[in-house]
């Protein structure tokens, strides 16, 4: 997905088209918040075209937590206190690893049980 992919989406799950000129202080203040928690260096989404690692990966973060904003913005605090739950969720659920110089959203492999030999 990209940002002008994500702001579309906002828009229609938020049934709200007037938030257009917010969308890129929402998309912000969430890059901001998960190069804060991970220790990352996402660039701000700026153009429509613009992607990143998250978004392409797991666009339900962004989408949940510029949602939460809005909401926010808004003054909806019930619709604020539940995207914001499903945005902490997802990054709950989001097993990062830093592998080199690429990050990995994909859960790690499990390894079948195999009895020792004797």
């Amino acid at each position: 997905m990209n940002y002008g992919e994500l702001k579309t989406h906002i828009a229609q799950w938020y049934h709200r088209t007037d938030l257009s000129g917010q969308m890129d202080t929402f998309s912000s203040n969430i890059t901001q918040n998960l190069n804060k928690r991970f220790g990352l260096g996402l660039q701000v989404l700026v153009a429509d075209t613009d992607t990143n690692i998250i978004l392409d990966k797991n666009s339900a973060i962004y989408l949940k937590g510029c949602l939460a904003e809005a909401a926010e913005y808004t003054h909806d605090r019930e619709g604020e206190l539940g995207y914001r739950q499903e945005y902490e969720r997802l990054i709950s659920d989001l097993d990062i690893n830093y592998r080199g110089s690429e990050w990995d959203t994909t859960p790690p492999q499990m390894t079948p049980y195999e009895p020792e030999a004797a």
